[in-house]
Protein backbone atom coordinates (compact mmCIF):
# COMPACT_ATOMS: atom_id res chain seq x y z
CA UNK A 1 0.00 0.00 0.00
CA UNK A 2 1.45 3.25 -0.84
CA UNK A 3 0.67 6.33 1.09
CA UNK A 4 0.93 10.02 0.75
CA UNK A 5 2.66 11.95 2.88
CA UNK A 6 2.48 15.88 2.55
CA UNK A 7 5.75 16.93 5.02
CA UNK A 8 7.15 20.42 4.81
CA UNK A 9 8.75 22.03 1.74
CA UNK A 10 12.14 21.86 3.27
CA UNK A 11 12.49 17.95 3.51
CA UNK A 12 11.56 16.99 -0.66
CA UNK A 13 13.11 20.60 -1.74
CA UNK A 14 16.55 20.00 -0.32
CA UNK A 15 16.89 16.19 0.95
CA UNK A 16 15.02 14.23 -2.00
CA UNK A 17 15.83 16.74 -5.09
CA UNK A 18 19.49 16.34 -4.01
CA UNK A 19 20.14 14.03 -6.11
CA UNK A 20 17.98 14.87 -9.17
CA UNK A 21 19.98 18.63 -9.03
CA UNK A 22 23.18 17.19 -9.33
CA UNK A 23 22.25 14.80 -12.20
CA UNK A 24 20.05 18.07 -13.74
CA UNK A 25 22.92 20.32 -13.45
CA UNK A 26 24.92 18.27 -15.14
CA UNK A 27 22.64 17.51 -18.19
CA UNK A 28 22.11 21.52 -18.40
CA UNK A 29 25.97 21.99 -18.83
CA UNK A 30 26.72 23.47 -15.55
CA UNK A 31 29.77 21.73 -13.78
CA UNK A 32 29.96 19.15 -11.30
CA UNK A 33 33.05 18.10 -9.46
CA UNK A 34 33.23 14.33 -9.74
CA UNK A 35 36.10 12.11 -7.96
CA UNK A 36 35.66 7.97 -7.88
CA UNK A 37 38.35 5.08 -8.11
CA UNK A 38 37.30 4.04 -11.73
CA UNK A 39 34.83 5.79 -14.28
CA UNK A 40 34.19 4.39 -17.40
CA UNK A 41 32.31 6.31 -20.53
CA UNK A 42 30.59 3.89 -23.61
CA UNK A 43 30.13 6.75 -26.19
CA UNK A 44 28.34 4.28 -28.38
CA UNK A 45 25.62 3.06 -26.00
CA UNK A 46 25.30 6.98 -23.89
CA UNK A 47 26.12 4.81 -20.98
CA UNK A 48 28.69 6.42 -17.76
CA UNK A 49 29.46 4.73 -14.97
CA UNK A 50 31.24 5.61 -11.52
CA UNK A 51 32.86 2.64 -9.31
CA UNK A 52 34.31 3.48 -5.77
CA UNK A 53 34.31 5.97 -3.52
CA UNK A 54 32.01 7.87 -5.71
CA UNK A 55 31.70 11.60 -5.09
CA UNK A 56 29.71 13.95 -6.74
CA UNK A 57 29.17 18.16 -5.85
CA UNK A 58 27.86 20.80 -6.77
CA UNK A 59 28.50 23.77 -4.92
CA UNK A 60 27.17 22.86 -0.93
CA UNK A 61 25.06 19.42 -2.68
CA UNK A 62 27.31 16.39 -1.80
CA UNK A 63 26.05 12.76 -3.88
CA UNK A 64 28.08 9.93 -2.02
CA UNK A 65 27.87 6.43 -2.50
CA UNK A 66 29.70 2.94 -3.89
CA UNK A 67 28.89 3.48 -7.61
CA UNK A 68 26.81 5.90 -10.46
CA UNK A 69 24.90 4.51 -13.69
CA UNK A 70 24.57 7.15 -16.04
CA UNK A 71 22.48 6.98 -19.52
CA UNK A 72 22.35 9.79 -21.77
CA UNK A 73 20.26 10.55 -25.34
CA UNK A 74 21.72 11.27 -28.72
CA UNK A 75 21.88 14.82 -28.06
CA UNK A 76 24.17 14.19 -24.81
CA UNK A 77 20.64 14.91 -22.56
CA UNK A 78 20.30 12.77 -19.29
CA UNK A 79 18.32 10.32 -19.30
CA UNK A 80 18.27 7.85 -15.94
CA UNK A 81 20.71 8.66 -13.41
CA UNK A 82 21.18 5.68 -10.33
CA UNK A 83 23.20 5.81 -7.66
CA UNK A 84 23.92 2.47 -5.84
CA UNK A 85 25.20 1.08 -2.36
CA UNK A 86 25.21 3.30 0.61
CA UNK A 87 23.88 6.41 -0.98
CA UNK A 88 24.23 9.65 1.33
CA UNK A 89 23.21 12.82 -0.08
CA UNK A 90 24.02 16.29 1.99
CA UNK A 91 22.90 20.10 1.29
CA UNK A 92 22.98 22.70 4.05
CA UNK A 93 21.64 20.54 7.13
CA UNK A 94 19.49 18.31 5.17
CA UNK A 95 20.47 14.73 4.52
CA UNK A 96 19.45 11.84 2.68
CA UNK A 97 19.93 8.01 2.83
CA UNK A 98 19.21 4.63 1.26
CA UNK A 99 20.51 1.96 -0.55
CA UNK A 100 19.60 3.07 -4.00
CA UNK A 101 18.45 6.30 -5.72
CA UNK A 102 16.92 6.30 -9.29
CA UNK A 103 16.64 9.76 -11.35
CA UNK A 104 13.98 8.87 -13.88
CA UNK A 105 14.61 12.06 -15.86
CA UNK A 106 11.31 11.87 -18.82
CA UNK A 107 8.86 11.36 -15.79
CA UNK A 108 10.92 13.55 -13.71
CA UNK A 109 10.97 11.24 -10.38
CA UNK A 110 12.80 10.55 -8.04
CA UNK A 111 12.97 6.87 -6.57
CA UNK A 112 14.67 5.84 -3.54
CA UNK A 113 14.70 2.32 -1.95
CA UNK A 114 16.06 0.38 0.52
CA UNK A 115 15.86 1.72 3.77
CA UNK A 116 15.16 5.21 3.03
CA UNK A 117 15.51 8.20 5.39
CA UNK A 118 15.31 11.95 5.35
CA UNK A 119 16.26 14.21 7.91
CA UNK A 120 16.41 18.07 8.14
CA UNK A 121 16.94 19.28 11.50
CA UNK A 122 14.49 17.28 13.77
CA UNK A 123 12.14 16.49 10.98
CA UNK A 124 12.22 12.71 9.58
CA UNK A 125 10.64 10.53 7.74
CA UNK A 126 11.21 6.92 6.32
CA UNK A 127 10.03 4.12 4.64
CA UNK A 128 10.38 1.21 2.43
CA UNK A 129 10.32 3.18 -0.65
CA UNK A 130 10.15 6.81 -1.16
CA UNK A 131 8.97 8.22 -4.98
CA UNK A 132 9.49 11.94 -5.12
CA UNK A 133 7.25 13.58 -8.02
CA UNK A 134 9.96 16.39 -9.29
CA UNK A 135 7.63 18.58 -10.69
CA UNK A 136 4.97 18.63 -7.65
CA UNK A 137 7.11 18.03 -4.88
CA UNK A 138 4.51 15.21 -4.11
CA UNK A 139 5.84 12.28 -1.54
CA UNK A 140 5.06 8.33 -2.14
CA UNK A 141 6.25 6.86 0.89
CA UNK A 142 5.44 2.99 1.65
CA UNK A 143 5.37 1.71 5.29
CA UNK A 144 5.66 5.58 6.12
CA UNK A 145 7.34 6.84 9.69
CA UNK A 146 7.91 9.88 10.26
CA UNK A 147 8.55 13.09 13.15
CA UNK A 148 7.78 16.63 11.83
CA UNK A 149 7.63 19.94 14.12
CA UNK A 150 4.65 21.26 13.96
CA UNK A 151 4.35 25.24 13.96
CA UNK A 152 0.91 25.74 15.84
CA UNK A 153 0.28 29.69 15.37
CA UNK A 154 -2.65 32.07 14.91
CA UNK A 155 -3.97 32.15 11.59
CA UNK A 156 -2.75 35.10 9.29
Amino acid sequence: MIRSADPPRSIPALACAAIFACAAAAAAGESVEVSADRMRIDARSGRASFEGNVRLALGDLVVECDSVEAGYDRAGALVSFEATGGVVVRKGAARATARSARLEARGRRLVLEGGPVLVQGEQRLEGERILVHLDTGRLEVERARGLFKLNIGEAE
